[in-house]
């Protein structure tokens, strides 16, 4: 497939660190976070025509990489009822609860991963990647009070964190 937009290229390869982190805020691993980046960049680069040139590309691609991780959560959700009802025909709940304990562990290995995935996402968002409370809340399609609300929920929750007051202050 040949690339019609190389200066879109161009631009959405700069923003990859940025979008990464935003993509492991939300995944909470790296597997993950890679998988949705490779299917937002594909999807921006295929879609690049319906891009409101409005709209900055940094905002439209982190966009495009949150829808993709909404449709993978529903997907999974879907795929992990299936497995649910097998399990009880297996008597394989062990594997399930392991499996589960391997995630939380990863998800706590990460300040702002600590977080719920909302709150986390938010919250890089906005003190991290610099979005105003109303870009923010075009991104997550919610009311800038709703992103107000939350960044401070976030905050309030990292700042009971032992040593945590230095390391927000340096993200903010």
């Amino acid at each position: 497939m040949a690339v019609r937009h190389p200066a879109m290229t161009d631009e959405i390869i700069a923003l990859l660190p940025r979008l990464r982190r935003f993509a492991l805020t939300l995944t909470c691993t790296e597997d993950d976070a890679d998988n949705i980046l490779r299917e937002a960049c594909t999807r921006a680069l295929g879609h690049a025509g319906q891009r409101d040139r409005d709209q900055p590309l940094d905002r439209w691609v982190f966009g495009i990489l949150r829808n993709c991780w909404v449709s993978e959560r529903q997907r999974r959700r879907v795929r992990l009822r299936a497995e649910d009802f097998r399990d009880m025909f297996r008597d394989d709940a062990e594997s399930v609860y392991a499996h589960q304990e391997e995630v939380k562990e990863q998800e706590s290995s990460n300040m702002i991963n600590d977080l719920p995935a909302d709150l986390g996402s938010i919250l890089l968002i906005v003190s991290v990647e610099g979005y105003s409370y109303a870009e923010a809340a075009a991104l997550f399609h919610v009311p800038k009070d709703t992103i107000a609300i939350l960044v401070h929920r976030a905050r309030k929750i990292l700042s009971a964190q032992p040593g945590a007051r230095r390391r927000l202050n340096h993200h903010a």
